[in-house]
């Protein structure tokens, strides 16, 4: 696959017609619009921009939407209990968003592996772990 390429633009003028609250349009000027010819081709192009959807419903189109703001997960907590034939695992976090239980068998090694993947259905959630059968682990979460 071909890398992309650049254009250098000269100047644009962009506009927004609020008759149509969904169509942006103008004007870009390129210093040469197609690089693979020889000499200045191509530099007057028009842009023209057709936003039907609104998906919030707010008269406004998706295009002209504020960014939504991204509200990092919360810190997951857990808690370790021994059942009879198990381990408890029970994990604080945010309710509907993906956690990932990581174990260890060493500490300074730092050679994570994902032992389980769940998305929190109720804060807190227990999960049901194997006792190990050799050797000391260690648990951490993640969400994304």
């Amino acid at each position: 696959m071909p890398p992309p390429r650049r254009f250098a633009f000269l100047e644009d003028s962009l506009f927004r017609d609020t008759l149509l609250r969904t169509n942006y349009y103008g004007f870009v000027e390129f210093t040469d619009g197609d690089p693979n010819t020889g000499g200045y081709d191509y530099p007057l192009w028009q842009l023209s921009i057709d936003d039907l959807n609104d998906s919030d419903h707010d008269g406004i189109p998706d295009f002209s939407d504020d960014p939504a703001t991204v509200v990092p997960p919360r810190r997951p907590r857990l808690a370790l209990a021994r059942g009879e034939t198990n381990l408890l695992l029970t994990i604080s976090g945010d309710v509907g968003r993906l956690h990932r239980i990581l174990e260890a068998t060493n500490l300074a090694a730092g050679n994570w592996l994902t032992n389980l993947s769940l998305t929190l259905t109720n804060d807190p959630q227990t999960v049901f772990l194997p006792l190990p059968t050799s050797g000391v682990r260690f648990w951490h979460a993640t969400a994304e």
